[in-house]
């Protein structure tokens, strides 16, 4: 699901697959804070990217 999330960021955005994979890295980052200090993961997640929830799982896994 990785790769799918790549995708849709470099199609959807016209990201490159580097910039595409630096927001992944810094929204795995800003979830897993966000675990850590009671804030809603999902939120970040979405407010991040603008994708799903659904796709979070395989994010943090």
């Amino acid at each position: 699901m990785l790769k799918e999330m790549l995708q849709i960021l470099m199609e959807r955005d016209g990201m490159s697959r580097a910039d595409a994979l630096q927001l992944l890295r810094e929204v795995q980052a800003a979830v897993y804070e966000a675990f850590e200090t009671g804030e809603d993961p999902e939120e970040i997640f979405t407010d991040m990217t603008g994708l799903e929830p659904d796709y979070l799982l395989a994010l943090i896994v």
